[in-house]
């Protein structure tokens, strides 16, 4: 596809936002279009995702979570691919708030659906919602 060719382009930062931007709202259109989109469209998100480049990482991680979502099936193909592991480092390291929200929102969707997930990929998330969790306390007690 000429939008995940153009993910790719690094010399041309605008467009690659502007492409990574589609995909993630491609990815949010229904079963059929994901299946299609799914086995090319995953490998750019999860590249994409480790970029610098501000705001790739956020359509990265919305094109993940609407992959993610769509069914069981994808789902589990995103979680054996170790994007779990990827978008909780991301959290860990970030200090952009929009991150953080989507790269728990992307979490979310990975950890739903039916049949359940397999309990093997609980643990690394629920550490790191327990840590948010605790410096959100942390933060409104020195605020009291």
């Amino acid at each position: 596809s000429k939008l995940l060719w153009l993910m790719s382009q690094n010399e041309y930062p605008q467009i690659r936002l502007e492409a990574c931007w589609a995909i993630a709202n491609i990815a949010a259109f229904g079963h059929n279009i994901v299946q299609k989109l799914l086995k090319w469209a995953f490998t750019y998100s999860t590249q994409n995702a480790l970029d610098n480049q501000e705001g790739v990482i956020d359509q990265a991680l919305q094109a993940i979570g609407n992959l993610a979502a769509d069914c069981a099936q994808h789902r589990d193909m995103i979680l054996e691919n170790g994007s779990l592991s990827l978008i909780v480092n991301i959290i860990y390291k970030t200090k952009n708030r929009d991150v953080m929200k989507i790269g728990c929102w992307a979490i979310s969707n990975l950890c739903r659906g039916n049949p359940g997930i397999n309990k093997k990929y609980i643990k690394e998330p629920f550490h790191l919602f327990c840590k948010i969790i605790k410096n959100r306390i942390l933060k409104y007690a020195e605020n009291v």
